[in-house]
């Protein structure tokens, strides 16, 4: 199925494209199946592997994806990746806010009858977080976990914890969480 895996470092995306590269059958390595994404690539290259991977009968079918904020490529993608048939989407490590979650979430599924996957890998230092003892702020559910933060915080403090919430739930119904963030209350949940 054609896949869209969202990694937070460009490093991440081009490495792992090439290790899932490498586990195909050696006779369909190297043809483009896998491709990676980010704005340390040439404008070229880049209209090319979008090109392609928004093609039903294009090659490429896994596409792993970063976004420099203010870039050329967050122009292409957040605008213009609206292609229907995405039937997988990874986030590949926790994104620190919901709306980042749920954007990403959306690239998938985009016609009515396409089912998706949503895949949320996280690290493990999320399980870590202990929100028993924290403070509600109940105007941002996105608060950073760390509260203030510096140019130096890390990604574990940066994490809102409307994230760390999803991925700590062993109850959680998504739809209703989701729905509860967005203030939805429709009965259909849609």
């Amino acid at each position: 199925p054609k896949t869209i895996v969202f990694h937070d470092d460009s490093d991440k995306a081009s490495n792992t494209a090439l290790y899932i590269n490498r586990q195909l059958p050696v006779c369909l390595q190297n043809k483009g199946i896998v491709r990676h994404y980010h704005g340390g690539m040439s404008k070229d290259y880049l209209m090319k592997v979008y090109d392609d991977f928004r093609k039903a009968d294009g090659v490429c079918r896994i596409l792993h994806f970063f976004l420099f904020p203010c870039s050329l490529i967050t122009d292409l993608s957040t605008q213009g990746l609206d292609i229907a048939d995405i039937e997988t989407v990874v986030q590949y490590g926790i994104t620190q806010d919901v709306p980042t979650t749920l954007q990403r979430g959306g690239r998938g599924g985009r016609t009515p009858s396409t089912e998706v996957l949503f895949l949320i890998m996280y690290e493990p230092w999320v399980l870590g977080i202990d929100l028993l003892n924290l403070e509600e702020n109940s105007s941002d559910p996105d608060f950073p976990y760390a509260g203030k933060l510096t140019k130096y915080s890390t990604k574990p403090a940066r994490t809102g914890v409307a994230m760390v919430r999803v991925v700590e739930s062993k109850e959680l119904c998504i739809r209703g969480f989701w729905a509860d963030y967005l203030k939805d209350d429709s009965s259909t949940g849609e």
